[in-house]
């Protein structure tokens, strides 16, 4: 029968044709068939047919997840990337004045296909001569000896892939502290959409355990896959609110940006800081190379989600975690936004106040959502309150409409 059958001839990418996609590319290795798949003029990067490595569906927010830990570090001159994914993320370094930039990624293919269909995405990051773009696994490559880096950023990655748990644990973490330099930053990107609250708790306190200061920033304000970042510092400090907004207008696109507008466009993302309130994720083990529970508990997860008896850390349940955040450390008294401006706890109370709304408002509880964005709408400057009304009449035009919602 399998002679007959033929397995060869079978597709190697499996694709949605009632939604317009098509197999661009195909590149097989070692470690799984790497396809490039199309959807109109939008392209992905698929492994295994199980996974989309990256994209430019979102390229602002893939953007931002190097652009927020080089903002936070202020001036830095050196950063790493443990994976590539489609080269968005380490690209968008490129715009920062570093002056060395190192990617990692164990997955060759994964490079061929950034490089051969994503170059006019990456901002040159396949051609400045500032970058090294190294096949290697990420833990490997930071234990390279002499080796410094103001930023560490690691990449989103599935959790319930063999392997990936090595990413999360202490071991790693650990390795990461080392290599960085005094006032270094280290960003670990998790997808809330494939975690529950007990394995982001996990993780939380995995890095807790090795940097004395982690606070929690989201990635974007996306309601169905949403993002947020772990950030370690190996010193418990205040922001630098200038240098940040210094490293902010570096950037070409925003060296105009009022000094009110480039603070709240950076402060909004802050959620908390859960060095201060370790009680929130401390009922949990920790994820070592030796017993890493994250191995055996995403996979269970991940079925459990799919089953309708377990539910992914966002929504409701994400909008609870930052409400406990909050009462058990109100901005006005986090010592990581004790910087002498009155303006930056208002920014964070009012980015508190939009992830409310878009929640809401994906909830279908306009009424309630509507209260929420005014609520925000009196925290930011009014740029930032118009780009993001534009942004909700397109998404939930009900919202704004006269009378009732």
């Amino acid at each position: 029968a399998t002679t007959i059958a033929d397995p060869g001839r079978l597709p190697r990418v499996a694709v949605d044709a009632t939604r317009g996609e098509a197999v661009v590319s195909v590149l097989e290795g070692a470690y799984g068939t790497v396809a490039v798949v199309g959807r109109g003029e939008e392209l992905r990067i698929k492994l295994d047919n199980w996974y989309t490595v990256g994209g430019p569906g979102s390229i602002a927010n893939d953007r931002r997840q190097a652009d927020l830990p080089l903002w936070i570090a202020g001036a830095a001159r050196s950063v790493f990337f443990l994976g590539i994914g489609s080269g968005i993320t380490a690209g968008a370094a490129v715009a920062h004045p570093v002056e060395r930039i190192v990617v990692a990624e164990l997955i060759p293919e994964v490079v061929s296909a950034a490089r051969r269909h994503f170059t006019s995405h990456t901002d040159g990051l396949f051609e400045d001569p500032r970058v090294d773009v190294v096949h290697a696994d990420g833990r490997n490559g930071l234990l390279a000896p002499d080796v410094e880096f103001v930023v560490v950023v690691a990449d989103l990655f599935t959790l319930w892939q063999v392997g990936t748990v090595s990413l999360y644990t202490i071991e790693l973490y650990h390795t990461v502290r080392a290599r960085l330099r005094p006032g270094g930053v280290f960003a670990q990107w998790l997808p809330l959409y494939q975690l529950s609250r007990r394995e982001f708790s996990i993780i939380a306190r995995t890095m807790l355990a090795v940097f004395p200061e982690v606070t929690l920033w989201r990635g974007e304000f996306l309601p169905q896959a949403p993002i947020v970042a772990l950030v370690g510092r190996s010193n418990r400090a205040p922001l630098d609110v200038v240098a940040m907004l210094n490293a902010l207008r570096q950037l070409p696109r925003m060296r105009e940006v009022p000094e009110d507008v480039g603070l709240a466009m950076m402060m909004l993302f802050y959620v908390g800081n859960l060095g201060e309130v370790p009680r929130l994720v401390d009922d949990v083990p920790l994820n070592t190379d030796d017993l890493p529970v994250i191995e055996y508990e995403a996979p269970r997860t991940q079925r459990a989600v799919a089953s309708g008896t377990a539910q992914w850390f966002i929504g409701a349940e994400f909008l609870e975690f930052v409400d406990r955040l909050a009462a058990a450390l109100p901005p006005e008294m986090d010592p990581v936004l004790a910087v002498g401006d009155e303006r930056i706890p208002r920014f964070v109370r009012a980015g508190a106040d939009l992830g409310r709304a878009v929640a809401l408002a994906e909830a279908g509880e306009l009424a309630a959502a509507r209260a929420a964005f005014d609520a925000f709408s009196d925290g930011v400057p009014l740029p930032l309150y118009r780009m993001f009304r534009r942004h909700f009449e397109q998404r939930w035009p009900r919202l704004f409409e006269p009378g009732p919602s």
